[in-house]
């Protein structure tokens, strides 16, 4: 597994995720959907803030993140 930053091409994929979990869970504090150009600005404003957006990569497949 590696852990790396987020980039612009990783939103689709932590859309994925992050919705099915909006839509079928009480894991998170949202009820919004995400959507991939709002992650994309969500990247970008936390690494401009010095803060963290990671993902977890498996045999080159997104695995999860973390924020």
């Amino acid at each position: 597994m590696t852990i790396r930053q987020a980039q612009p091409q990783d939103a689709a994929a932590v859309a994925e995720i992050w919705n099915d979990v909006i839509r079928n869970s009480a894991a998170t504090f949202t009820n919004l959907e995400k959507t991939e150009d709002g992650l994309i600005a969500d990247f970008a404003a936390k690494e401009a803030d010095g803060k963290t957006f990671l993902m977890a990569e498996l045999d080159g497949e997104v695995a999860g993140f973390a924020t």
